[in-house]
């Protein structure tokens, strides 16, 4: 390691190092990875640590000439990492720009090397403290014990934390990961810690734990045995009750053990690695970029976050590092219980929510780093803050969709929030509709903003529930565009500086009113033959507490509570109260019978109750239910089931005939009473079709709703409104010399794009003379771009300016 030496924040300090010297003993240097940057990676799924495990293994040699093992190394190239920081200094901090996937993988394998040989040490001594013959140990076992326990300390003491500082526990990690910190320290620094109670909160964390007990479990005596190269040294069983301590092959064994296992450490640490070091962050950055074929290998967020940062100065970058870390963290949850495997939201699903819902820009997540450049190109550095502020505000209601946050209940009151909870659990877990996850994280946020009512919340979840039933045979081309348009109108309507707080409500009301007559549109007149097939195709429909269908459960469950909802506000026009509270539940008429496909898992011999009177009702034969259902009377629906009842009182096909009729005129009747558009009769008598958006308000809104309505905000409602106009242009030419020179606008150089402050025929005309003049010089071959700063890719953004200065026009005219 050189002495130490000052260089230039813009000087690239390269260096060839091994992987060992990475963790050298007796230098006080840390590698820290700080939460915005990317996040450990290597998974089981792709394989990394598994590959990195066997490049580190097929590359020991082991001899044993004159019977004693030596292991022999191998050196060989794995990349190059780059670090900001002065390499050359022993001391300080290098913040890991590019590698942290083979130096974190490295840094676990030092630890579950360090803890095989300190756990083995404290396995030998046992065995020997437990025999029945403790005077035959012999020194040469107490000198191996002693081996197993120093090979430990060593690595953990001088290679897995620094000699100064001692964090609370005793250690101070050589290597310090804010994402994952906590579990990085138990994995290596807990002494017999149960790696499967360490709860991850997010994928990088259950990374961790995956490729550490990976690396762990492998290099345990018994699987490093099924390595032909290692199986003669290893082969002995491992029978300490049938073994005496004394017997010279189990000692030989467990020598030959701490060789390998001290080899393999050696081996870790031998393969050469390029490391390139620099003061400058803008400079690492650009370093990372090339070496990284300008990004391609990288995920999409990724290069969103490193193009991001690249072009902030320090103070926003400061900002933006804050930022993203705020958007991981609230994006991760410490499960508490036994749940999903992936009890989190990766970045990747929450940028793609944000960006059909947020920015309007659709595609998938293939292309989210394509639409981030297209709509932040030409952005500055105010664009780019607000555009992570508008992020990270996003994050509470994507979270909240995918249940890892309660819901907002100063804005979803007490009345509305258990159906609303089962309702986006139905639609998220159990109908899995993703088409839909941008709309419903949308309208969360409108709730929160106060912008969209509890009760069109609960009306749209409600419409969407019944809606999926009689979409699933329909190609998602043909209504997924309806879905994600109104999620960005939802929170463009909810974006401050655009609408009036006092038509906020009305402009939300009509969007999701007119997404319920475009759906409804799609899906067209169902059948009751149609109804009656579903029904008999599948068992979705079915109720059993004797099996284990969860999904099926959750939606009877749901399926049930809408209908018993729509008919209490049909009867007393009033919210959702407390009749259909998660206290209700779902009521076998006849006995739940204990066999496969019985008529009483039907939803017809299903009904949404009150706990207290389903309680009551248990054991109880039909003609006495049905006196407590009529006594309590809580589900509206019970006055209407009177011949109902009577049937089910008559033989086995007279009750299986009643249950299959009820079962369809509950899902007709929540397509009739949800889904179909009702009708009316216009003047020559003729039924029509009655919308559910009103077309017209009587507002300072009323045309624009009525001829731009969506389209104006997806076209020209952009994050960036307020920022972008605001710009100053300039046209450009090229001259002879090969050089541009400034085209001169009327009376100054450059030209701004005033919207905000145009108005009526004026504006008009205004806009008139920039679409002539850009126009003009575009058929001259000259380019535009912003003043003094230029078109950062080199882009001519004539043709930009020229769509934006038509779409404000034709908002004018309307």
């Amino acid at each position: 390691m050189a002495a130490n030496t000052a260089i230039a924040d813009d000087q690239i300090e390269p260096s060839l190092e091994t992987l060992g010297n990475l963790f050298l003993p007796g230098v006080d240097k840390i590698f820290k990875i700080p939460q915005y940057q990317r996040d450990y990676s290597w998974n089981l799924t792709e394989k990394q640590p598994q590959q990195f495990f066997e490049d580190i293994i097929s590359r020991i040699k082991l001899d044993d000439t004159n019977d004693e093992l030596r292991p022999i190394c191998q050196s060989y190239f794995v990349g190059t990492m780059i670090f900001k920081g002065n390499w050359n200094k022993n001391s300080g901090s290098m913040e890991v720009i590019d590698g942290q996937q083979r130096l974190t993988t490295t840094y676990l394998f030092l630890g579950a090397l360090s803890n095989r040989f300190s756990e083995t040490s404290d396995l030998i001594a046992n065995k020997i403290r437990s025999t029945a013959n403790p005077q035959n140990v012999t020194e040469k076992w107490e000198d191996l014990i002693k081996t197993y326990s120093l090979y430990g300390d060593e690595i953990k003491n001088n290679r897995l934390q620094t000699p100064k500082k001692p964090y609370e526990r005793g250690t101070r990690l050589r290597l310090e990961i804010e994402t994952g910190a906590d579990v990085m320290g138990a994995l290596i620094f807990d002494k017999n810690k149960d790696n499967k109670s360490i709860l991850p909160r997010c994928q990088a964390e259950k990374n961790l734990i995956d490729a550490y007990q990976y690396i762990y479990d492998n290099l345990g005596i018994q699987s490093l045995a099924a390595f032909p190269k290692f199986a003669k040294y290893l082969e002995l069983s491992d029978d300490w009750d049938s073994q005496p301590v004394s017997s010279e092959g189990l000692y030989r064994k467990y020598s030959n053990y701490s060789t390998i296992l001290y080899g393999i450490f050696e081996q870790l640490c031998n393969p050469s690695v390029a490391i390139l070091s620099m003061q400058s962050e803008k400079q690492s950055n650009e370093v990372f970029e090339s070496l990284n074929s300008k990004g391609k290998g990288l995920e999409q967020v990724d290069l969103i976050k490193n193009n991001l940062f690249e072009r902030l100065t320090p103070n926003p970058l400061n900002r933006a590092h804050e930022y993203w870390g705020k958007i991981k963290d609230g994006l991760s949850e410490r499960q508490k219980s036994k749940g999903p495997v992936s009890p989190w939201i990766n970045l990747e699903q929450f940028f793609s929510l944000y960006w059909i819902a947020i920015e309007g820009t659709k595609g998938s997540r293939n292309s989210l780093y394509r639409s981030y450049i297209k709509a932040y190109k030409q952005a500055d550095e105010s664009e780019l803050i607000a555009f992570l502020e508008r992020a990270l505000d996003f994050v509470p209601d994507v979270s909240a969709l995918y249940g890892k946050q309660p819901l907002a209940t100063e804005n979803i009151y007490q009345d509305y929030l258990d159906h609303a909870k089962e309702g986006l659990h139905y639609l998220v877990k159990v109908q899995v509709a993703r088409q839909s996850f941008p709309l419903l994280a949308s309208a969360l946020h409108a709730c929160r903003k106060n912008a969209l009512k509890p009760s069109l919340f609960i009306e749209l979840i409600d419409y969407l529930a019944v809606a999926f039933l009689f979409l699933r045979d329909i190609r998602g081309s043909k209504y997924t565009s309806i879905l994600q348009d109104t999620a960005h109108c939802l929170a463009s309507a909810v974006r401050d500086g655009y609408l009036n707080d006092d038509i906020k409500n009305k402009m939300t009301a009509w969007y999701i009113r007119n997404l319920e007559d475009e759906l409804s549109d799609v899906i067209g007149d169902v059948p009751r033959k149609t109804i009656k097939e579903m029904l008999h195709d599948n068992t979705d429909f079915e109720y059993s507490n004797h099996t284990g269908d969860e999904k099926a459960h959750a939606r009877v469950r749901y399926l049930l509570r809408i209908r018993c909802y729509r008919m209490i506000l049909a009867q007393k026009n009033q919210g959702a109260g407390t009749e259909a509270a998660s206290t209700w539940n779902v009521e076998h008429i006849l006995p739940d019978s204990k066999e496969e496909d019985s008529m009483t898992h039907q939803l017809g011999n299903l009904l949404w109750i009150d706990k207290a009177t389903n309680d009551e009702c248990k054991n109880k034969s039909v003609p006495d239910k049905l006196k407590i259902y009529q006594r309590k009377a809580s589900n509206p629906e019970i006055a209407e089931l009177d011949d109902f009842f009577k049937s089910l009182s008559g033989s086995k096909r007279e009750q299986r005939a009643a249950i299959e009729r009820r079962s369809e005129d509950i899902l007709y009747s929540l397509y009739n009473d949800v889904v179909k558009k009702q009708t009316t009769k216009d003047a020559s008598g003729k039924e029509i079709s009655k919308q559910r958006a009103e077309p017209h308000y009587n507002d300072n809104f009323e045309h624009f709703i009525s001829t731009e309505g969506k389209r104006f905000q997806y076209e020209i409602r952009k994050n960036h409104w307020y920022h972008s106009f605001s710009s100053d242009y300039v046209c450009e030419s090229l001259g002879k010399d090969g050089k541009k020179h400034l085209v001169q606008y009327p009376k100054s150089a450059s030209f701004g794009l005033p919207f905000i402050t145009l108005k009526g025929d004026s504006g008009i005309e205004q806009i008139d003379i920039l679409l002539n003049y850009v126009d003009t010089q575009l058929s001259n071959n000259y380019t535009f771009s912003r003043a003094e700063k230029g078109s950062q890719s080199g882009d001519n953004i004539g043709k930009y300016i020229i769509k934006m200065l038509k779409c404000y026009r034709n908002y004018l005219e309307s």
